[in-house]
């Protein structure tokens, strides 16, 4: 019996719409060798059951089914690793997901060739054509990068583009004994393209050999992109995977892992924010960002909160979104019986002064960290910080000054206690 060099793995859930041409770019493909199609369908409600049958039916010798009568992935199951790594008999693998196609049919062949040839390839990916199930719109999933191997910044940081996953072509060997690390990832294709990187070159074709069909309902980016809360939870996990591959690897991606860590913090914190502006409402945001990475990046999300995000709320006082906030929390504070103030007495100060127009009438006020021979400013009152002590519960500040000025007076508000004020 003739030996299997190659084993397609698809992994496939409620993917009616597209799994005929999946299934279609699998058997399509010449080449001078055995393969399989492995097809895992997590109990499927839309039909795509039935068609994998009617394939199956039409092809007994080349298409080989696991069918699952009770959704694995809900109950946390890596359905790939449980069920189909250990069927492969392949010496090769290759990767399709059931919503995604190939659309080369000398692909099989041309990355087989390449592996054999190169012993010390562990992958070889390439290009694909990716849809935008919305718009309809095609780009090329990967952009700027010529075919070659690929550099360990690309590999971890994916800076011209996600690999897509239809695009893997690996060793088998490397699935048949994964490492303890390999399970904690939420997803399955990075540790994977991590894993081969450990094992050897990764090579890229700069060449669209498949679709990918994008942020269609039900997938995987449209759930991540819609709940704010599920994305979180994925991303903490894979940041907390990242620190434990960064050590079982021995440190070899280190510097891009931080950088990647950084970047996965900055999205939590990103979608946590909204159009929070009030700075109690950001510091909530940053302890609750904090808590749920068990405090293990506290000085990431503090250099975010007192870098990034203070630049781009200082952009935000020209939109229309921040005045309208600005405006409700002073009439808030006014109705709460709360002493009123404007933090600054520069140029800064006397604008946003100005802007409030009649809201105005509502500020008792204006403060300086340390008492000013200026005794008044724009008929009103300058208190030095300190002469508020006193009164500080019943205080409503409003900081009023450049960015590098804002965070010296955060600084000073909160070594005295001050909990109430608003950038």
């Amino acid at each position: 019996m003739e030996e299997i060099m190659v084993s397609i793995v698809c992994v496939t859930y409620n993917h009616s719409q597209y799994i005929r041409a999946a299934l279609d770019g699998f058997l399509m493909q010449k080449t001078n060798f055995k393969y399989e199609i492995l097809v895992h369908d997590d109990a499927s409600t839309d039909g795509t059951t039935e068609i994998l049958k009617e394939y199956k039916e039409r092809y007994p010798d080349k298409i080989n089914l696991i069918l699952q009568t009770e959704n694995q992935y809900s109950k946390g199951v890596k359905n790939s690793v449980k069920y189909m790594y250990p069927v492969v008999r392949g010496k090769y693998v290759a990767l399709c997901e059931g919503d995604d196609a190939w659309i080369y049919a000398g692909k099989l062949q041309e990355q087989f060739d390449f592996l054999e040839m190169h012993s010390d390839v562990a992958m070889y990916i390439h290009n694909a054509l990716r849809i935008d199930a919305r718009t309809g719109e095609k780009v090329l999933q990967i952009n700027g990068m010529d075919s070659g191997y690929i550099s360990d910044e690309e590999i971890i940081l994916c800076t011209k583009g996600s690999v897509p996953t239809a695009s893997f072509f690996y060793r088998s060997q490397y699935i048949k004994n994964l490492p303890e690390w390999f399970d904690k990832s939420p997803v399955g294709d990075n540790p994977l393209r991590y894993l081969c990187a450990l094992n050897g070159k990764i090579y890229y074709q700069n060449e669209a050999w498949s679709v990918r069909n994008y942020m269609h309902e039900g997938s995987w980016n449209s759930t991540m992109a819609d709940d704010v809360e599920r994305y979180n939870l994925m991303a903490n996990r894979n940041i907390a995977f990242l620190s434990l591959f960064n050590e079982c690897s021995g440190k070899r991606f280190e510097a891009y892992i931080d950088v990647l860590i950084e970047i996965y913090c900055r999205e939590i914190f990103n979608r946590q924010m909204g159009k929070k502006c009030s700075i109690g409402e950001i510091k909530c945001v940053v302890e609750k960002c904090k808590e749920d990475s068990m405090h293990k990046f506290d000085k990431i999300y503090q250099s975010i909160y007192s870098k990034k995000m203070l630049h781009e709320i200082d952009c935000l006082r020209q939109s229309v979104d921040y005045w309208e906030n600005i405006e409700e929390e002073i009439k808030d504070a006014g109705l709460r019986g709360e002493k009123v103030f404007i933090y600054g007495i520069g140029a800064e100060a006397e604008e946003r002064y100005l802007k409030i127009g009649s809201l105005s009438a509502y500020i008792d006020g204006f403060v300086v960290s340390k008492k000013s021979d200026v005794a008044e400013f724009k008929n009103r009152r300058v208190y030095g910080l300190d002469d508020l002590a006193d009164s500080k519960e019943n205080t409503f500040l409003w900081l009023c000054m450049n960015m590098k000025n804002t965070l010296e007076v955060i600084e000073t508000l909160d070594s005295k206690g001050f909990k109430n004020y608003i950038i």
